[in-house]
Parts: structure tokens; sequence; C-alpha cells
């Protein structure tokens, strides 16, 4: 797959020449073995990579970025790793464009350790450390992480009407997913392919329901959950299993964004997490970049409106839910209003729950009558509060 145009390739690949040529002429001008080894801090120099600096690495009196996120100093051993860490990442970022490839984070980590030679040689010692080498090099870049062809591993998953068909470019001559399969039906990988080249889509999908977990996600379309729920509600399931991936987010714009562009309906965005300080944090974390995605549940209303018992279904927080919980507590004053009260709940009640307990309920109850009910109940908003 073709990850951007050649356009927008050759002015990234000028702009990867511009950082090398400048690592280049710094390496030339310090002497960076020296520094290595001599252990002494007060030699140092520092690298500018921003790439509207006019400077050329090797005279920092012509340097005028202000920007201290661009610099890197290099004082006794300090940051030599990370320039060659940098370079690599560059290089990587070429190859991709120069062919065409795409390539998941995790590929480009094992393909980091088979150009080492021991352990202790690694350029990257940790998945973590290459991928915020990853995040700097786009930053520098000034550019996307898939538009240079580098893709996150898969973590979304979407199911939802059978009539549902995504198209590309040309529009319905080029159907890129049809929701008419039985995989569908248990939950689809959300790709690149379809993130980056969708441009439309027909559903009678009416609401975007995005669920925390993936045993829930899971659960309400197993058996006849999935039947109930899109037989009285048709919507959009969704899925990141967890914190939100980069691709998962872009695929909700998208779905919001395109609606609004057709005109021909508005999809509602909803929330199902966990009443915990995680499942708060992890909304939020969507909310950052789709301020349009409101808060359906678990919240402490249901615990008391559906008779959930407390002392059976409330878990005792761990010392990390704490942390968090004081983390939020702290910034209470800027969390939307609904968001503040669930936050007030559980410093009351020290107690966390997760969405299985309203299988108590029945285990169709989410798919048959919870989701239902609340959504329907609820007159879709423009904007979150």
């Amino acid at each position: 797959m073709a990850v951007d145009d050649g356009g927008q390739h050759e002015e990234i690949l000028d702009r990867i020449q511009l950082l090398t040529n400048k690592l280049v002429n710094f390496c030339e001008n310090a002497d960076l073995v020296g520094r290595s080894s001599s252990g002494d801090k007060s030699r140092s120099s520092t690298v500018c990579l921003d790439i509207n600096c006019p400077c050329d690495g090797r005279h920092p009196v012509l340097c005028t970025g202000e920007a201290n996120s661009k610099k890197i100093t290099v004082s006794a051993g300090i940051g030599v790793k990370h320039l060659c860490q940098l370079w690599y990442i560059f290089e990587l970022i070429q190859q991709l464009l120069t062919t065409g490839r795409t390539a998941t984070q995790r590929e480009l980590y094992y393909r980091s350790l088979g150009s080492s030679g021991t352990q202790q040689q690694q350029l990257f010692p940790s998945q973590t450390r290459l991928n915020a080498r990853l995040v700097e090099a786009v930053d520098l870049l000034q550019t996307e992480r898939h538009k240079v062809g580098i893709l996150s591993t898969a973590k979304g998953l979407l199911a939802g009407p059978r009539d549902t068909i995504f198209h590309g470019r040309d529009g319905p001559a080029s159907a890129l997913l049809h929701l008419n399969t039985e995989a569908a039906d248990q939950g689809i990988t959300i790709t690149e392919s379809l993130v980056a080249n969708c441009t439309s889509f027909n559903s009678t999908a009416r609401h975007v329901i995005v669920v925390e977990k993936d045993t829930v996600f899971q659960r309400i379309l197993s058996q006849g959950g999935r039947h109930l729920l899109l037989g009285r509600l048709p919507c959009f399931i969704i899925t990141a299993r967890g914190y939100p991936d980069y691709r998962t987010i872009r695929f909700l714009s998208l779905l919001h964004d395109v609606a609004d562009k057709q005109g021909t309906q508005r999809l509602p965005m909803w929330y199902l997490g966990d009443l915990d300080p995680h499942g708060l944090s992890i909304y939020l974390a969507y909310r950052r970049r789709l301020p349009e995605l409101k808060w359906l549940g678990l919240s402490h209303k249901d615990i008391e409106e559906y008779n959930i018992p407390v002392e059976a279904c409330g878990i005792q927080m761990t010392a990390c839910d704490e942390t968090l919980l004081r983390r939020l507590s702290a910034n209470i004053e800027s969390l939307p209003g609904v968001l503040a009260d669930e936050v007030a709940y559980l410093n009351t009640s020290r107690r966390k729950f997760e969405i299985e307990c309203m299988y108590c309920k029945g285990l169709d109850f989410l798919s048959e009558s919870y989701l239902i009910t609340k959504i329907l109940a609820d007159p879709p908003p423009h904007k979150s509060s």
C-alpha cells in the first residue's frame, strides 16, 4: 500500500536530507569520541534539529531555533546514542518512502535487533525506546507517522450493521470494506488501508458505541447479543482494547467527519467503560481527540438505579487505582461535569465497579436493555458536556 502521494514523499525526503546533513556536519565538528570517554561534562556541544532554523549543524552561532525539544546536547557520552537512534529512524523512514512500503512499530523493533550484535550493543533497549524515538523523529520532520509508512500494531476492532459499506476515493466503485461477513459480525480489524483511503460510507448505523474492554465488546457481539442490540439500535461498535491507539482515534474522527460531510446523518458517539480510575482515564484519552464523545457509563447512578449489590460487585481499589484517582481528583475542576461526579463518588465509596457487574441482571442485559435504554433516553448532543 502506498502511504502517501509522491509530492509529500519528496518533501519529507528533503527534510530527512536536511536533518542528516546537520547531523553529519555536527559530528565532523564535534569530538564525540573524546566526549564519550572523558567524562568531562563541561565539554559539551549542542546540535539543532529544527528544520526551520538556518544553522547547518557546524556553526552553532547561526542557530536561531528556540525550541529546546529540537536540540540535543552531547556531553560525557550522554547524547551520542540518542543521535545514533535518530539517524537510524531517519534511514528507516527514507527506505519506506522510497520503496512505498509500510511497517509496524513492532516490525521495526525486531529489525533493529537483527542489525545489532550482543544485547549490550542493541541500539534500542526496548520497544518503548524505539517508539519514543519514532515520535521524536516524526515531530522533527513535521509530519505524521502514518504519512511515512509507520503503522502502530492493530488494536482497534469494528462491528456494525451488515449493510455497511466503506468506499474509497472512487466512491461506490471502490468498496474498501463490507460488514456482511461472519468474521465482521465478531469484530474486524480497523486497518490502515481503511483509515487512509475511506472517503464515504453507506450504513443504517445511527450511533457509535466505543467500548473500553475487548471482553465486553465480545460479550455484546456473542450469541444473540448482536441481534438484540443492532435490531433496535443500529450502531457501530468499536473497541481499542484498553487505551486508544492512534489508528482507532483516526477512524473514529473519520466516521464523525465523513458523516458530517455527507450530511445525511449525525453519528453521536458514546463511551462504555468501567467505573474506576482507569476507565475514566481511558475515556479522557479518547476525548482529547474526540470532544464529541459522550460518557455513557458505567456510572454511579447506574449502580443505584439497577440495584447493583455494592458489597458483592464493588472491588477494593489497588494502590495503582488510588494513585490514579488522586491525579484525577487534583484536576477535578478541569474535568467534564459528568466525570467530576464519578470521581467524587469513587473518592467516597473507595470501591470500583467493572462493566461486567451488570451481568448480575442477565448475560444479555447490556445488549438487550442497558445500551438501548440509556442511548435512546438521551437526545444526541452536538458536543459532549
